[in-house]
């Protein structure tokens, strides 16, 4: 078995909880929404309980994370040509990074293990003495990729399920029989993810796109700026936004308004990234603004005045991280009526799913009413407080050491 230990933590004892936590991605950079949260997790409640995390590793960074014990797994090169080609979460990449998993976690003998957004393959754990927690953060499209050896396994052990939202626990019940469903909504850093000025904001972005000769970011103090920020793939509701865009500045023509699309950089996202990109610069002209280097979210949802989720399938996480890090800014959030969104955010806030019109029209109301936008960001900023670290960290904990 090929893996390298970083940052070895504190030693298992035998008098405290060892749980074991299974993940594809942790490390830094930390950009990626849920490998924030598990971060958020485990540096809050390492000094509680014996923590493992066994993740793979590209060679890239790596860093302490609370008393941790970490195990980075080396990709190999067969793997990685793979994941260049075609994208990670494939089946074959999750069973051949689920078998090195499991192996190292048998030797281990934890008496929890955490399966964090891993779903093929799950089976394999479920040899193991150690109680086996199931997390679930994507909708019904993922959910039902378990195949028939996964459902017949977990029907027979029925490991504890963990959903990120009620949404979720519903769409679980369906699966199979679960020893318990336990909802706990993902951690949000809300000392990371905190009000600033929006002038300053704006100025940090502006200045890091200059110094990468990106001349085109132009923002100006009064502009009303919309954002999209994520991935750039189909079903994310991309399209609908840049025609419900369009429509409004056709029909309103006020020159203050833009839209920023934010997207990830990842490779497997290029081509569609790009494909988007064209059509928007054809559409919006001038209207349209593009980061073209890495910048701290943070700065991207506080420099925004408008955020926009329109999610238009039941392929992302539920909810939507980044919904809940701009409610965190005190950014106000629209959202379209996929998933759990209606639980955060008040009705007058959500709009139909690929309904370019309503989209458009919602636009024009929040853009026409700033001072009542900018108060509903204050009330969303205080009602994202029950998601924080210190308020989750007691349930993750109760939950551990009741099962």
């Amino acid at each position: 078995m090929n893996f390298t230990k970083k940052f070895g933590g504190s030693e298992i004892s035998s008098d405290r909880l060892h749980v074991c936590m299974l993940a594809h991605h942790f490390h830094p950079p930390w950009n990626e929404g849920y490998q924030n949260s598990l971060k958020c997790l485990v540096e809050s409640i390492s000094h509680k309980v014996s923590i493992t995390v066994i993740t793979t590793y590209d060679g890239g960074m790596t860093e302490k994370v609370g008393n941790a014990r970490i195990y980075y797994l080396k990709v190999p090169s067969f793997i990685a040509q793979i994941r260049a080609k075609r994208g990670s979460n494939i089946w074959f990449d999750e069973v051949y990074d689920i078998f090195r998993f499991s192996k190292i976690a048998r030797n281990l003998s934890p008496d929890i293990v955490h399966i964090q957004n891993v779903r093929k393959g799950i089976n394999s754990y479920l040899n193991s003495h150690a109680k086996v927690v199931v997390q679930v953060s994507k909708r019904l499209e993922n959910i039902s990729k378990f195949d028939y050896i996964d459902r017949k396994m977990l029907s027979i052990t029925k490991p504890y399920c963990l959903c990120t939202s009620s949404f979720l626990a519903k769409e679980c019940k369906n699966i199979c029989k679960w020893k318990r469903i336990e909802v706990i909504p993902p951690m949000i850093d809300t000392n990371r993810y905190i009000p600033m000025d929006k002038k300053k904001a704006r100025i940090k972005l502006i200045l890091k796109e200059k110094a990468n000769s990106n001349n085109n970011f132009i923002l100006d103090d009064n502009d009303f700026l919309i954002g999209y920020v994520g991935r750039a793939t189909p079903g994310r509701g991309v399209m609908t936004l840049i025609e419900a865009f369009n429509n409004f500045i056709k029909s309103r023509k006020l020159e203050n308004v833009k839209l920023m699309l934010a997207f990830s950089d990842d490779i497997c996202e290029r081509d569609y990234r790009q494909k988007v990109e064209r059509i928007a610069r054809q559409k919006l002209g001038n209207k349209l603004v593009l980061p073209r280097v890495k910048q701290p979210l943070e700065h991207i949802y506080n420099s925004l005045d408008l955020l926009v989720v329109p999610l238009e399938s039941c392929s992302a996480v539920d909810p939507p991280l980044t919904m809940l890090e701009s409610m965190s800014c005190g950014t106000p959030v629209i959202s379209s009526d996929i998933g759990s969104a209606k639980e955060y955010l008040p009705q007058r806030c959500i709009f139909p799913c690929k309904d370019s019109q309503a989209l458009s029209n919602m636009i024009e109301t929040f853009s026409s009413n700033r001072a009542d936008t900018r108060e509903l960001g204050y009330k969303l900023r205080e009602r994202i407080s029950c998601n924080s670290i210190e308020k989750l960290k007691e349930r993750y904990l109760e939950f551990y050491f009741s099962i």
